[in-house]
């Protein structure tokens, strides 16, 4: 995608956020925050020693057997997936079809608030899918034949109650549909503050990467992205106008991530020549309400290393200081 058919950066502030370790004592980080309107800037990093990194492990697409689906990602071809007949040509990478009214069905169990994420392939000849929650009335058709520079795209649904719901999807057309993956998410809330890339309520759609990096991540590993991957949804809901975190690990192989928040679409470089640092991106001015962000990376150009998804005090609350002799050369 290039930078002239993105939509344009809503305004929002890119935070900047300082972490500092001591030992025998741990300080409080200081945030920082720039005025906007400003281009982004990442975080000044503390050196840390470079981790050796393991034997990648393929984090897995679907998370449970169970016909009922839990918080997790799904392939097309899980059990817990009914279709209609031989309506649909359904493989591990996808369900197919170019029947008018094919039918497809799957149940979810929430233990917490949550929500529906639908993975889809979109082209001109496409037709078109409609969705229906429980006994409600359908939700606005997806056009699959809608213009995207994107590999794929997602439909995430209103915020369901605890307890069991049933998914119907059918198609409305007798032109292609397509269903590449199901998510079934939490709303992440602020009654944590840092939920941890593993958490099972952060979707990682397609196939990422678990690397460990001790002594510098969350936990000791981030989820690293490759050709394969799609995106890493996170549906969050905060009742203040707090801002709100992604951690990256930088490293001398330059990342660039591509943040979507509520369809407004920031790009985010990042590397560290020298050192194996965290970079925290820190986004201000989220307003109070439900929020969907999704983080795409892919195995070359945009290589993400994702650590976690934090909610942070406000602004208000940390004292500005003047970091501009820490400030890297150059940030394109």
């Amino acid at each position: 995608m290039t930078q002239d058919q993105r939509t344009p950066i809503v305004r929002v502030l890119a935070g900047l956020f300082l972490i500092a370790a001591i030992t025998g004592c741990t300080l409080k980080p200081t945030v920082y925050y720039i005025p906007a309107p400003t281009v982004p800037v990442p975080t000044v990093q503390i050196p840390t020693t470079v981790p050796v990194e393991e034997e990648p492990v393929v984090e897995p697409t679907a998370t449970a057997v169970s016909t009922v689906l839990v918080t997790g990602t799904y392939s097309a071809d899980d059990p817990g997936i009914t279709y209609s007949s031989d309506d649909w040509t359904v493989t591990s990478d996808s369900a197919v079809s170019d029947v008018q009214n094919a039918m497809a069905m799957f149940q979810v169990n929430l233990p917490d608030p949550g929500a529906i994420v639908i993975r889809y392939r979109a082209s001109a000849d496409f037709g078109r899918l409609q969705i229906q929650l429980d006994d409600g009335p359908p939700e606005s058709p997806i056009d699959l034949g809608a213009a995207s520079m994107e590999p794929s795209l997602y439909w995430v649904s209103s915020t369901l109650e605890p307890g069991k719901h049933t998914v119907f999807l059918s198609s409305l057309d007798d032109r292609p549909v397509n269903l590449l993956q199901i998510g079934v998410a939490r709303v992440l809330d602020e009654s944590i503050r840092l939920y941890d890339e593993t958490n099972p309520g952060i979707l990682k759609f397609g196939n990422w990467n678990m690397v460990r990096f001790p002594d510098i991540t969350n936990g000791g590993s981030a989820v690293t992205s490759r050709p394969d991957s799609g995106a890493i949804v996170i549906v969050f809901e905060q009742t203040t106008g707090k801002p709100i975190s992604i951690r990256l690990v930088a490293s001398s192989t330059a990342g660039n991530a591509i943040i979507d928040l509520d369809g407004s679409i920031l790009e985010m470089p990042y590397s560290s020549p020298s050192k194996t640092r965290i970079n925290i991106i820190g986004l201000a001015d989220v307003k109070p309400g439900r929020h969907v962000m999704k983080i795409t990376g892919d195995g070359s150009g945009h290589i993400v290393r994702f650590d976690g998804f934090e909610f942070t005090r406000s602004a208000a609350d940390s004292a500005p200081i003047d970091l501009s002799d820490k400030m890297p050369e150059t940030i394109n």
